[in-house]
């Protein structure tokens, strides 16, 4: 374990501090409690905690399920926690893909348990979808340029960057260092966090909107 980070929505106060504490005592870091699904959201969306553990029903307009869903669209993963085990709410959690079930009241094995798996099942996934990514990612842009044609490489230079910092010429090809920019229009403030936070990951530069 290395000080994973979890978000606690819980709208019962006193549920919320038990989960904290038990969380706090087993080596994890609690980022946050909150009471209800938008908050939820947005405050995943901003701090990006390694596990949301997740009230089924909350007050509000946004339930347990439906910030679920939103979450896991960040790729976060989330336990579902609900007092109720009838047949239409396990039916009902069971349609969106979560990472596990915690029933109150908590047993302190359960918990630990559940959330380690979840973080682990998580981190797999997220290595596996990196290793499908690498080959396109570790991949250089560069072009064939003629022989001895100085002017040529000038002019693909200065298109690509600074020459001792951003451009190689390799073996008749030049090659660029420098990291695409990329601007974000985005009127959904959840949404335009996603896609920075994901074309970070992918190395790219983001530039701020004026």
């Amino acid at each position: 374990m290395e000080n994973e980070t979890i978000l606690i929505v819980e709208d019962e106060m006193i549920t919320a501090m038990d989960i904290h504490d038990k969380l706090e005592d087993s080596g994890y870091t609690v980022v946050g409690v909150v009471s209800n699904g938008e908050d939820a959201v947005r405050t995943a969306a901003e701090i990006r905690p390694d596990l949301v553990i997740m009230d089924i029903r909350l007050q509000g307009e946004m339930d347990g399920i439906e910030s679920s869903h939103k979450i896991l669209a960040l790729d976060i993963p989330v336990v579902y926690l609900t007092a109720l085990t009838d047949k239409d709410t396990l039916e009902q959690a069971m349609q969106t893909p979560s990472y596990g079930y915690l029933i109150k009241p908590l047993d302190d094995k359960k918990l630990y348990s559940t959330v380690k798996m979840a973080i682990q099942k998580h981190e797999k996934y997220m290595e596996q979808l990196e290793g499908a990514e690498h080959g396109v990612l570790s991949k250089k842009v560069e072009f064939k340029i003629g022989k001895a044609d100085i002017k040529k490489i000038e002019t693909k230079i200065n298109r690509y960057g600074d020459a001792e910092k951003d451009v190689k010429v390799v073996n008749g090809k030049v090659e660029s260092t420098k990291a695409p920019r990329i601007i974000i229009v985005e009127d959904e403030s959840i949404t335009a966090m996603d896609i920075t936070h994901k074309l970070e990951q992918l190395k790219y530069e983001i530039c701020p909107k004026k």
